[in-house]
């Protein structure tokens, strides 16, 4: 089994919409509007604003991700998710440490882990 965490490509668009969409239903939340916009459009709402997305691979197959935003003083962690399937081999760990040495590469002072409330 090789696992790896590699930068985003084009390719992974479809692996980051059912990833993101899978763990919104798993919760049984609701998709609302900023989900869909999130899921539909990486490149426009984290990469384009100089942010980075993260992709889990277990023998070339997208089972995790995780998303960084710049902050005015720092980055924001967010719709990060691993597959249950994928659970407990250490990769939202393995997540986090690669946005964290990201953020540090890149400058920021803080990084903040965002944990939406939902209701």
């Amino acid at each position: 089994m090789t696992v790896a965490i590699v930068d985003f490509r084009p390719d992974h668009a479809a692996a980051w919409a059912q990833l993101n969409t899978a763990w919104l239903v798993e919760g049984g939340f609701a998709i609302e509007a900023k989900d869909r916009v999130a899921i539909d459009d990486p490149q426009g709402v984290f990469l384009d604003k100089g942010g980075r997305i993260f992709i889990a691979e277990r023998d070339g197959e997208a089972v995790g991700c995780c998303a960084m935003i710049p902050t005015h003083d720092g980055v924001e962690v967010c719709k990060m998710t691993v597959t249950p399937a994928a659970r407990g081999l250490g990769l939202a760990r393995r997540l986090l440490e690669t946005c964290q040495a990201a953020a540090r590469d890149a400058g920021a002072v803080r990084a903040d882990v965002f944990m939406e409330k939902r209701l």
